[in-house]
C-alpha cells in the first residue's frame, strides 16, 4: 500500500507530494532532502493495522500541507528500493517488479505458497508475524541492558512477556534464545553462513577464562 500526503519544507517553503510505500513496523521514518534548498526532512507513518490506518505525521523540517497540481513528487519506500529513473515519477509502483522478481525466486527455491486462514492466530506468531522486528529488538535490547546491570528478575519479565506475545506456540527459554532467534528472523533466508561465520570468530577463545567474560 502506498499513502500520499503532501509536506512543505520548514526552511525553503518548498512543497512536496510524498507517496510512502508502506512497510510493517508500527511506526516508519523516512528522510529525503529538500528538493529545493536540500535540508534534511523527514516525514513519519503512523500505521494501526487493527483498524488498518495509515496517518503521514511530521519528524523534521517540515509541515503537513495541501497538495497543489505541480508539486514535487518524493517516492520513499521502507522495503524496497526506488530506482533512480524512478524519483520524482508520479503513479509509479516499483516495488511491483520487485516483488515480482522475489516470488519468482521464492517459486524456484520450493516455496510453498499454500494459501492461509488470515483468522488463524498462528499469524500473529513468529516465524508468521509481519516483520516489526524493530519493535521486537527495542524490547530485548531492553531485556539485555536489565540482565547487565544484574537486574535480572525484571529482564525475565521482559522476556516472559515477549515470549507470550510473539512465541507462544515455542515460548523462549531465556535471553539468549530471544537473541538467537531475532537474529535467525533477521538474517532469513541466508542466515546460516553469516551467524556460522561469527561463530567461528569466537571459536579461538572457547574453553578459555575469556570466553566467560565474552559470554
Amino acid at each position: 500500500m502506498i499513502i500520499r500526503s503532501a509536506v512543505t519544507c520548514n526552511t525553503c517553503g518548498k512543497l512536496h507530494v510524498v507517496r510512502i510505500g508502506m512497510g510493517q513496523e508500527e511506526h516508519q521514518s523516512h528522510h529525503f532532502p529538500c528538493r529545493c534548498c536540500g535540508e534534511d526532512i523527514a516525514v513519519g507513518l503512523v500505521v494501526d493495522y487493527v483498524n488498518i490506518t495509515a496517518e503521514p505525521v511530521p519528524e523534521l523540517n517540515c509541515s503537513l500541507a495541501q497538495e497543489q497540481p505541480g508539486a514535487e513528487i518524493v517516492n520513499l519506500d521502507a522495503n524496497f528500493v526506488i530506482p533512480a529513473s524512478a524519483q520524482g515519477q508520479d503513479m509509479t509502483f516499483a516495488r511491483l517488479a520487485q516483488l515480482q522478481a522475489i516470488t519468482k525466486r521464492a517459486i524456484a527455491a520450493g516455496a510453498d505458497f499454500t494459501p492461509v486462514d488470515l483468522d488463524d492466530p498462528k499469524l500473529d506468531q513468529r516465524p508468521f508475524r509481519r516483520r516489526d522486528f524493530k519493535a521486537e529488538w527495542l524490547e530485548l535490547r531492553r531485556a539485555w541492558t536489565l540482565h547487565r546491570r544484574r537486574q535480572d528478575a525484571l529482564s525475565r519479565g521482559v522476556v516472559k512477556k515477549s515470549s507470550t506475545k510473539l512465541y507462544s506456540d515455542h515460548p523462549l527459554t531465556g535471553l539468549p534464545d530471544w537473541l538467537w532467534r531475532l537474529c535467525l528472523h533477521l538474517t532469513a533466508p541466508a542466515y546460516h553462513p553469516p551467524l556460522k561465520a561469527m561463530m567461528e570468530r569466537v571459536k579461538v577463545i572457547y574453553g578459555m577464562p575469556a570466553f566467560e567474560a565474552f559470554h
